[in-house]
Parts: structure tokens; sequence; C-alpha cells
């Protein structure tokens, strides 16, 4: 006869052995981390479309001064200090009469203002802005900016539409 003691004495040590053999070593080699994904690379920041129109009284006339700023995709990209891409703009300034005749018509892209930019702002800025600011000595004077994309580093200019429909542009002064 076999011995009940010596049974569960021996379905006890197996049991044992068992959960023994299914227990997991700890293993001091394996760390645990996030994997960290690189960001993938964004296309151009490209600025919203824009549009400002002013109605002015010019030479005893009604005007309407009509600013149009898209971006420009023929124009290269500027790149920052930081990597980011920038797709530089195109402004069209139009400028009607009360009867709904066109008495100025210009886009305007930065190379327009080359001639009063540095290099710094010639290569590394966009043309961010064009607005109507007054009536000035019998001109039309709106200001433009060309700035350094996401910064406040920008460089202000006047834009003068004259009597005959001629264009004068300056650095803009402080007293101005």
């Amino acid at each position: 006869m076999i011995n009940r003691n010596k049974i569960t004495t021996v379905l006890v040590m197996a049991t044992a052995m068992l959960l023994l053999q299914c227990k997991e070593k700890k293993n001091s080699d394996i760390i645990i981390t996030q994997k960290v994904e690189k960001p993938q690379p964004k296309g151009p920041v490209v600025m919203q479309d824009y549009r400002q129109n002013t109605q002015v009284k010019w030479q005893g006339a009604d005007y309407v001064c009509d600013i149009h700023r898209t971006a420009c995709d023929s124009s290269q990209v500027v790149t920052n200090e930081e990597g980011e891409s920038f797709v530089d703009n195109r402004i069209l300034l139009t400028v009607t009469r009360a009867d709904g005749t066109v008495f100025f018509k210009k886009e305007f892209v930065k190379e327009h203002f080359s001639s009063l930019i540095d290099n710094n702002f010639q290569s590394n800025g966009i043309l961010e802005g064009l607005v109507f600011d007054r009536v000035d000595d019998q001109r039309l004077r709106f200001a433009a900016s060309v700035s350094l994309p996401q910064t406040d580093e920008y460089l202000p200019i006047v834009v003068y539409v004259n009597r005959q429909g001629g264009i004068s542009m300056e650095v803009a002064t402080e007293e101005e």
C-alpha cells in the first residue's frame, strides 16, 4: 500500500519544482525605454492668404485700394536658423476708380525691394505684408515689410503711388 504522506510529499515537491522552473529570471541587461521617433520633415510653412479693401478719398474722387497676398510658389524657399522652411509671398496691389476702372495694378515680390534691403533680408527674409497707410502729399502711401520669418525682425518700407500711376519706394524712418 502506498503511503498517502509520501504521495502528498512527492506532489508538493513536483509542484514546487514546476513553479520554480516557470518563474522568469530577472535579467539586469534588459533596459526598457520609450522609442523616440525622429520628427518627420515638414513641408515649408505657407502664410495664409490675406486680402484688404480700403476706400480712399484722393484728388477729390473715390478709389478702392485692394491688396491681396498669396504664397509665391515660384520664389525661393527661405530657411531659418532652426532649419524650418518658409514660402515667400507675392502681393497684388490694385487701385480702382469709383466707376470700376483700374488706375494702378502691380504685383510685388521681395525682389522688387532688393535695392532697399540688405543681403540678410534678401537671403533669409520674406515679403510679409503691404497695407494702405494714408494719402500723403497727393500720393497714396502704403506700408510694406520684409521680415525674417517667425521673428520680430523686419524692414519697414514705404511705397508711394503718385497721380500718374508711378511708384517710388524708400525705407521707413522713425519720424514717419
